[in-house]
């Protein structure tokens, strides 16, 4: 292996005076490894506070990027002065070959998708769906009208989402709904470790379907260490039974193909489909982390669920849902990173964000931030609190008769 110290950046922003640039070390050790899933320990997301100051002279920082210090690794004292890009090191190389040899394996194993053939089945009952307090993470469970159960993304590994979902789970016993005790299927948005860790942990420790499936985007070239020896595991997992099939997100024409995985239930995705790998920061601008949302529609399309879960600026002109139903009576969560750029621009003129146009609509049920630990910067967004009335979950109900909740 070359010399020199090897990272990957997870993430930039600036929060206050400091420039915080989270990431992962790419040892020999861990690359060698990393198919193994034993031999790495949970692969830890370090953190470093630079000041701002110190940025200004600094090389552009791109996200999703290997960084390759040649020199002493000071990142905290003179940010990436003494660094260049480390694509091209062996270390890099070889984790990109590993992220493409699992990703080709599991296309060998995936899920036909097709048209929904009953788009009614459903329509006019009871659907439920679990926010989970995961901090600054992200981690919704659908109860369908079956009583089956589909996790979207899991939060971070301490966040024990597992223990979460065995909860309510036990609430809805407790009420006489029908629920199952088993997860149909995982949705995976993308591979910050705020999202997928926690998937990973619930496919090992909650019980699934002879039929489960597992999403995830198989598009992008995010060959992070803890992302490629996440889907070790899940091979592992899979190969264990745990997991049947794959789901992996299709070519855009066929986005609508997605709908037939829940029935009843349509799903959009917001991955941008112009730039698969990569956006360019510089200080607090990043724009390649966005996720689900999804819509529960009756038939005259009273309510819906949205999950607007890491939406940032640019993010926001790749997002596939209809205008129209920002006006009917809904859910909305927004970004749990509590940025400023998780409050997207909806354009129009004047143009109007979505925080302020969704507090305005007075058919808008519920406005949802997650915890006083996001530090909003947008006033309407920091009013709205999950964790102050729920240590589990906030369950939404939606029937016939509209929106309703239940803390846990």
């Amino acid at each position: 292996m070359e010399d020199g110290k090897l990272i990957y950046i997870n993430d930039c922003y600036e929060d206050g005076d400091s420039f915080v640039v989270r990431y992962e070390d790419v040892t020999k050790e861990v690359v060698e490894n990393i198919l193994k899933v034993e031999g790495v320990e949970d692969i830890e997301e370090l953190e470093a506070r630079i000041p701002l100051s110190r940025m200004y002279s600094n090389p552009k920082v791109y996200v999703d990027r290997f960084m390759l210090f040649e020199e002493e690794f000071d990142i905290s004292q003179n940010g990436f002065q003494n660094a260049v890009k480390g694509g091209n090191d062996p270390r890099a190389r070889s984790l990109r070959s590993s992220l493409q040899y699992l990703n080709q394996k599991n296309k060998a194993n995936l899920l036909e998708l097709s048209e929904e053939s009953d788009a009614n089945t459903g329509l006019g009952k009871d659907w439920y769906v679990c926010i989970f307090n995961v901090g600054n993470g992200e981690s919704n469970l659908l109860v369908a009208p079956d009583g089956k159960l589909y996790l979207f993304d899991g939060g971070r590994l301490n966040q024990d989402v597992c223990s979460k979902i065995k909860k309510a789970i036990s609430y809805f016993e407790k009420q006489n709904i029908n629920v199952s005790k088993k997860i149909s299927g995982f949705f995976i948005s993308h591979c910050d470790g705020d999202h997928f860790r926690g998937v990973i942990e619930a496919i090992d420790k909650i019980d699934t379907t002879q039929d489960c499936f597992l999403y995830y985007n198989y598009l992008s070239s995010f060959s992070k260490p803890s992302w490629v020896n996440g889907l070790a595991r899940i091979d592992n997992l899979a190969c264990d039974g745990k997991i049947s099939k794959y789901v992996l997100i299709p070519e855009k024409r066929n986005l609508s193909y997605m709908s037939c995985l829940i029935p009843s239930l349509h799903i959009t995705w917001m991955w941008p489909y112009n730039d698969f790998r990569t956006q360019c920061v510089t200080n607090n601008i990043s724009s390649n982390d966005s996720s689900h949302c999804l819509y529960i529609s009756s038939g005259n399309q009273k309510y819906s669920v949205n999950f607007f879960g890491d939406a940032e600026n640019i993010a926001g002109s790749n997002i596939d849902f209809d205008p129209a139903k920002l006006d009917k009576e809904f859910l909305f969560k927004p970004s749990h990173h509590g940025r400023n750029s998780g409050n997207i621009n909806i354009g129009g003129y004047p143009s109007v964000d979505m925080h302020t146009h969704f507090d305005q609509c007075s058919k808008v049920k519920f406005f949802i931030s997650s915890t006083k630990k996001n530090k909003h910067l947008s006033p309407i967004a920091s009013k709205n609190l999950l964790t102050e009335s729920a240590q589990t979950a906030m369950i939404f109900k939606f029937s016939s008769s509209g929106l309703s909740k239940t803390a846990i």
